[in-house]
């Protein structure tokens, strides 16, 4: 089957640009809700000091940090220093924003990376099985399961997998990164300390008895 290259390259085309209409729309909704939401920026940047400021150190403060103007200009100015790398400065951590996300930027990319490589593997092997069973009773089972996961949350779903393999069977860590042996060990060691408590709570009635009827 010959394949068009005109067909192709338009389709990839109009993918690219359909995200970053979306990314653009995004930015927009983002901005304008982080803008218009209750509370001063000025506080979120300089939290209890900003009571001991005066009014003119405060609108100068609103000048550096580009609050002075409206929020159309706000948002022109912002998404124009986006296209030249510079995102702005954040509030909560008093910083350029390339120096909060960059020591977070490797992680984020492992870590999607081997989600990806895992969804891809685990879809292609239950695409293959239905495949093999098509009509049977697991390949109407599956689909069904995929319905339901595709329409839960992310955000919802995400909570329960960490309430359910972090908190309560210990696991995997929480949060953080670590290496593999450091994962292995703090894995190894969340699981076991329960158990080791509930064992030396077991225990101790034995152990402290003989010494409480000691004459």
């Amino acid at each position: 089957m010959k394949i068009d290259r005109t067909s192709l390259w338009y389709r990839i085309i109009k993918r690219f640009v359909l995200l970053a209409i979306v990314m653009l729309l995004l930015s927009i909704v983002v901005f304008f809700l982080a803008r218009l939401a209750p509370g001063d920026p000025l506080q979120s940047f300089y939290g209890d000091s900003l009571e001991m400021m005066t009014e003119e150190e405060k609108s100068d403060a609103r000048t550096r940090l580009g609050l002075d103007a409206n929020i159309f200009v706000q948002y022109g100015r912002w998404i124009s220093g986006a296209f030249h790398g510079n995102l702005g400065i954040s509030f909560k951590y008093k910083m350029p924003v390339q120096k909060v996300i960059n020591p977070l930027i490797g992680n984020t990319l492992l870590l999607g990376s081997i989600a990806y490589i895992f969804v891809f593997i685990f879809a292609t092997v239950l695409a293959v099985f239905c495949v093999l069973h098509e009509e049977g009773f697991i390949d109407r089972l599956i689909c069904k399961i995929g319905q339901l996961f595709y329409y839960t949350p992310a955000f919802w779903l995400g909570v329960v997998l960490v309430l359910v393999f972090s908190v309560n069977l210990y696991w995997f860590p929480s949060s953080g990164a670590y290496n593999a042996v450091t994962a292995t060990v703090s894995t190894i060691s969340s699981t076991l300390q329960p158990r080791l408590k509930s064992l030396s709570g077991f225990a101790k009635p034995w152990q402290t008895g003989p010494i409480a009827f000691q004459p």
